[in-house]
Protein backbone atom coordinates (compact mmCIF):
# COMPACT_ATOMS: atom_id res chain seq x y z
CA UNK A 1 0.00 0.00 0.00
CA UNK A 2 1.15 3.36 -1.01
CA UNK A 3 1.33 6.29 1.69
CA UNK A 4 0.25 9.13 0.50
CA UNK A 5 2.21 12.55 0.37
CA UNK A 6 1.31 14.35 3.35
CA UNK A 7 2.27 17.54 1.36
CA UNK A 8 -0.70 16.90 -1.26
CA UNK A 9 -3.32 15.83 1.12
CA UNK A 10 -4.66 19.07 3.26
CA UNK A 11 -7.69 19.35 5.71
CA UNK A 12 -10.27 21.89 4.41
CA UNK A 13 -10.34 25.73 5.92
CA UNK A 14 -13.45 26.00 8.04
CA UNK A 15 -14.14 29.28 8.27
CA UNK A 16 -17.27 28.96 11.06
CA UNK A 17 -15.79 29.76 14.64
CA UNK A 18 -18.32 27.77 16.14
CA UNK A 19 -16.99 24.55 14.67
CA UNK A 20 -13.15 25.86 15.29
CA UNK A 21 -14.04 26.66 18.81
CA UNK A 22 -12.77 29.81 18.28
CA UNK A 23 -15.10 32.22 21.12
CA UNK A 24 -13.42 35.63 20.24
CA UNK A 25 -14.97 35.72 16.20
CA UNK A 26 -18.46 34.85 17.32
CA UNK A 27 -19.65 38.04 17.59
CA UNK A 28 -21.22 39.55 20.37
CA UNK A 29 -24.82 38.09 19.41
CA UNK A 30 -23.58 34.91 19.99
CA UNK A 31 -21.98 32.28 22.33
CA UNK A 32 -19.84 29.30 21.38
CA UNK A 33 -19.83 25.97 23.80
CA UNK A 34 -18.44 23.55 24.99
CA UNK A 35 -20.17 20.80 26.90
CA UNK A 36 -19.99 22.12 30.47
CA UNK A 37 -18.82 25.86 30.14
CA UNK A 38 -18.86 28.35 27.01
CA UNK A 39 -17.56 32.10 26.71
CA UNK A 40 -19.14 35.05 25.59
CA UNK A 41 -17.42 37.05 23.00
CA UNK A 42 -17.36 40.77 22.07
CA UNK A 43 -15.60 43.41 21.06
CA UNK A 44 -11.56 43.92 22.33
CA UNK A 45 -12.75 46.37 24.85
CA UNK A 46 -15.35 44.37 26.47
CA UNK A 47 -14.67 42.52 29.31
CA UNK A 48 -15.48 38.72 28.55
CA UNK A 49 -16.35 36.88 31.64
CA UNK A 50 -16.08 33.06 31.73
CA UNK A 51 -19.59 30.92 31.50
CA UNK A 52 -19.77 28.18 33.79
CA UNK A 53 -22.59 25.69 34.07
CA UNK A 54 -24.87 26.01 36.69
CA UNK A 55 -27.02 22.54 37.34
CA UNK A 56 -30.37 23.02 39.87
CA UNK A 57 -33.13 20.42 40.60
CA UNK A 58 -36.65 21.82 40.67
CA UNK A 59 -40.09 20.95 41.53
CA UNK A 60 -42.13 19.77 37.93
CA UNK A 61 -44.21 22.28 38.66
CA UNK A 62 -42.06 25.07 38.89
CA UNK A 63 -39.51 24.14 36.39
CA UNK A 64 -43.27 24.76 33.85
CA UNK A 65 -43.99 27.73 35.16
CA UNK A 66 -40.34 28.99 35.01
CA UNK A 67 -40.49 28.09 31.00
CA UNK A 68 -44.47 29.80 30.92
CA UNK A 69 -43.06 33.28 32.27
CA UNK A 70 -39.96 32.94 30.06
CA UNK A 71 -42.01 32.64 27.15
CA UNK A 72 -43.93 35.31 28.56
CA UNK A 73 -41.09 37.81 28.71
CA UNK A 74 -39.74 36.29 25.10
CA UNK A 75 -43.24 37.03 23.20
CA UNK A 76 -42.10 41.08 24.60
CA UNK A 77 -38.47 41.09 24.23
CA UNK A 78 -36.64 39.34 27.12
CA UNK A 79 -34.11 37.33 27.01
CA UNK A 80 -33.67 35.17 23.56
CA UNK A 81 -32.88 32.23 25.42
CA UNK A 82 -34.01 30.70 28.84
CA UNK A 83 -30.63 30.35 30.12
CA UNK A 84 -29.85 33.91 29.85
CA UNK A 85 -33.49 34.35 30.86
CA UNK A 86 -32.44 32.69 34.40
CA UNK A 87 -29.08 34.01 34.82
CA UNK A 88 -31.09 37.53 34.58
CA UNK A 89 -33.24 36.55 37.00
CA UNK A 90 -30.50 34.59 39.11
CA UNK A 91 -28.59 38.08 39.25
CA UNK A 92 -31.06 40.36 40.28
CA UNK A 93 -32.01 37.98 43.73
CA UNK A 94 -28.59 37.62 44.25
CA UNK A 95 -28.28 42.05 43.81
CA UNK A 96 -31.11 42.17 46.02
CA UNK A 97 -29.55 39.93 48.56
CA UNK A 98 -26.53 41.91 48.57
CA UNK A 99 -28.50 44.62 49.16
CA UNK A 100 -30.57 43.25 52.07
CA UNK A 101 -27.81 41.24 54.05
CA UNK A 102 -24.49 43.12 52.72
CA UNK A 103 -25.03 47.43 52.73
CA UNK A 104 -25.35 46.94 48.51
CA UNK A 105 -21.39 45.43 48.44
CA UNK A 106 -21.28 42.63 46.48
CA UNK A 107 -20.98 39.17 48.05
CA UNK A 108 -17.23 37.39 47.84
CA UNK A 109 -17.85 34.90 45.40
CA UNK A 110 -17.30 31.14 46.75
CA UNK A 111 -15.10 28.81 44.76
CA UNK A 112 -16.87 26.16 43.26
CA UNK A 113 -16.95 22.67 45.14
CA UNK A 114 -20.04 21.47 47.60
CA UNK A 115 -21.97 24.67 48.89
CA UNK A 116 -22.69 23.56 52.73
CA UNK A 117 -26.08 23.22 53.75
CA UNK A 118 -25.99 24.50 57.34
CA UNK A 119 -28.42 27.49 58.02
CA UNK A 120 -25.85 29.73 57.38
CA UNK A 121 -28.36 32.87 58.15
CA UNK A 122 -30.07 32.00 61.20
CA UNK A 123 -32.84 30.34 58.40
CA UNK A 124 -34.18 26.96 59.00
Amino acid sequence: MKTPDPHVLSKATINDPIIVGNASEVGSAGYASQASHASTAGSASETVETRVKFTIRLPKTLMGRIRAAYLADLATGGAPTLSEWAAEHLEQAVNESEQRVNGGAQFRPVGTGRVPRLPLSGRD
